[in-house]
């Protein structure tokens, strides 16, 4: 292994996968958001993030907080972003 010296391009080659883990971090981070998953491939990435439905902005943070995320990528993939209910947990104490 070689290290890069500033200044100097490292070319890292990434999967559907990856590309999946990056989007729910940077989703994750985004406040508002519980949970985030994605489901990714090199063309799109579609991020469900648990929050709150009634938070009108929260869909466009996400999407700009994971097209970010995404940006330093060649070809970065189409981020569509959907909001669902925080599930509600039951207590039965």
């Amino acid at each position: 292994i070689e290290k890069c010296r500033p200044g100097e391009e490292l070319e890292v080659l990434l999967e559907g996968g990856d590309y999946a883990r990056l989007s729910s971090a940077a989703a994750r981070r985004v406040p508002g958001v519980a949970s985030a998953q994605t489901s990714a491939d090199t063309k799109s990435a579609k991020v469900t993030v648990n929050g709150d439905e009634q938070d009108a902005d929260l869909p466009g943070r996400v999407e700009k907080a994971v097209t970010r995320a995404l940006e330093v990528l060649a070809d970065p993939p189409k981020v569509t972003v959907a909001v669902e209910k925080i599930p509600e947990m039951d207590n039965h104490v």
